[in-house]
């Protein structure tokens, strides 16, 4: 967890969108990390995140992957990274993403961005373990009923979930994101603190 001034914060699909919020967020002062179907290793290095990622997978060889997790710390204002590749068999054959180290960062929030064509394919592929582990999630796919209804049939009932609408994005919002719309739907929140500090990041920026 955080400190009390600050979220940490972890990213499910760091695609432009995400990065894009990432890097107001980390002006602000919170903790990131990420994991993504894509390698964002090197930028998230270069942002301080950690990232979680799968490096190889090999299509002669079904059901053998071998993945890398990659951490970032941080001590005494130097940075420095520790690798640690592990190979195991997936008897069904796909793959999956590196959610045992990201979970196990016990993050105040998890942003889910990715699309909503994958959307259901990453909730099913997370152990039903670690999604009683944060206490907020929040989706950026808009506050449409699809989305909305894939994260309440997965997410177990103890989980707050916001789902929110950013009208802007890496263009739109680039020099700022004063006067931008942002939408959002608290659809099953208890700790009012918790979202409406999360909330506070948007308002701080585009002042809803």
């Amino acid at each position: 967890m955080a400190s009390a001034g600050r979220l940490k914060i972890g990213i499910i699909g760091f695609g432009p969108f995400a990065q894009f919020l990432a890097r107001t967020m980390i002006k602000q002062g919170h903790v990131l990390i990420a994991t993504s179907r894509s390698d964002h290793s090197l930028l998230c290095s270069q942002m301080g995140i950690p990232f979680f990622r799968l490096i190889h997978y090999f299509p002669t060889a079904p059901g053998f992957i071998s993945r890398e997790l990659t951490s970032f710390t941080d001590s005494t204002n130097r940075a420095y990274y520790m690798r640690k590749t592990i190979s195991l068999v997936n008897p069904f054959g796909s793959i999956p993403r590196d959610f045992d180290g990201f979970f196990a960062a016990g993050c105040d929030v998890v942003l889910i961005s990715t699309s909503i064509l994958s959307t259901a394919g990453v909730l099913g592929s997370i152990p039903t373990t670690y999604l009683h582990k944060p206490k907020l999630f929040v989706d950026v796919l808009s506050v449409k009923e699809q989305p909305r209804g894939l994260l309440l049939q997965a997410l177990p009932q103890e989980a707050d979930l916001l789902c929110t609408h950013p009208m802007f994005g890496p263009e739109s919002g680039r020099d700022a994101w004063f006067g931008l719309p942002f939408v959002f739907d608290k659809v099953r929140v208890r700790d009012h603190a918790l979202c409406d500090k999360y909330l506070a990041i948007f308002q701080a920026e585009a002042r809803i």
